[in-house]
This record gives C-alpha cells, structure tokens and sequence, in this order.
C-alpha cells in the first residue's frame, strides 16, 4: 500500500473547503432566486409570466433577467 504524503491530505482538506464553499454559493443563490420569484409573485400571478404561445411576457423577460443577474453574482 502506498504511504499518502502531507500535500495529499492538504489538497483533500482543500478540496473539501472548496465544495463547501461551492454549496454555500448554490443554496445562497437559490434562496436569492426563491426571494426574486416570491416578491414577482407578490405582485403578479404566474400566468403574467408567459404568453399563450407559451414564450415569455415582459414581466417573465424581467423575472428571467433578474434570476440571471443572482446567478451572475
């Protein structure tokens, strides 16, 4: 069995921290997009959000670029 070196054990320690942070970054944008949908829906219903062709309305092209610019962040 090979012997596992201390820069092994630092880059798992590393990689972990790393997918941490990841996660963190995921459930804060989506808790920021659950907040952006819930304050729309505050004021819209959500058949506003699309047309009968189904393509987006003016205010599902504002909600989509308001989600995109959480996820930008």
């Amino acid at each position: 069995m090979t012997q596992r070196d201390d820069g092994h054990d630092f880059r798992d320690s590393k990689n972990r921290a790393m997918e941490y942070e990841r996660k963190k970054k995921i459930d804060a944008q989506a808790q920021s997009i659950m907040d952006i949908f819930s304050q729309y829906l505050d004021d819209y219903t959500l058949e506003e959000f699309w047309s009968e062709a189904e393509v987006f309305t003016k205010k599902g092209e504002d909600l989509l670029k308001d989600i995109k610019k959480t996820l930008k962040g």
